[in-house]
């Protein structure tokens, strides 16, 4: 749940599970990104600089992509950047990750930043939220007709999907181009 960025559901079944689960060594990173963000008050920077130093010395996909999210949330861009840059450095970075860091840069006033990034993108989509999460950002920074060409771009790779197809068909709608076909 937290993963897919829900994080009041995450929190939710978190406190739910059993606490022996929920201090497993195993779940290290999630324990740590709970009490990060909706621990008590006096835990939540023990727990921020735990999380910090669990990223740091797992060093796998899991420890950055916990740390990337939990940042994202608290605004850290410090701490955002640099689980971006070790998810590049694993090649695990995807574009949904560069959408969150273009997002950050826009919320704190480097739009122009974030929008030369946005366009320069070369990462392509590996699921269809990642591209939708892309679309949205395009058209936040007014970049319409980029989103067409995107959609198009990829539509032979997601066309089964129906929450693509129906990102795409909205476009069309919105763009009135009553004569696009979907083949």
């Amino acid at each position: 749940l937290f993963l897919l960025g829900r994080l009041s559901a995450f929190f939710e079944h978190w406190e739910a599970l059993d606490p022996a689960v929920r201090q497993a060594e195993s779940n290290r990173g999630f324990h740590l990104v709970f009490n990060a963000l909706n621990g008590e008050e006096s835990q939540r920077e023990v727990a921020w600089e735990g999380l910090g130093q669990w990223a740091r010395s797992e060093q796998t996909e899991m420890g950055w992509r916990l740390f990337s999210m939990a940042a994202a949330a608290r605004g850290s861009m410090d701490a955002l950047q640099l689980s971006l840059e070790r998810l590049d450095a694993l090649s695990a970075a995807t574009l949904g990750d560069h959408v969150v860091w273009w997002r950050a840069l826009r919320a704190t006033g480097r739009q122009q930043e974030a929008r030369r990034l946005a366009l320069e993108s070369v990462y392509p989509p590996a699921e269809v939220a990642d591209a939708l999460s892309y679309t949205r950002f395009l058209a936040a920074l007014g970049e319409t007709a980029r989103i067409r060409e995107f959609l198009e771009a990829h539509l032979p790779k997601f066309f089964g999907r129906l929450d693509y197809l129906m990102a795409y068909g909205n476009e069309l709608i919105r763009l009135r181009d009553w004569d696009a076909t979907l083949g």
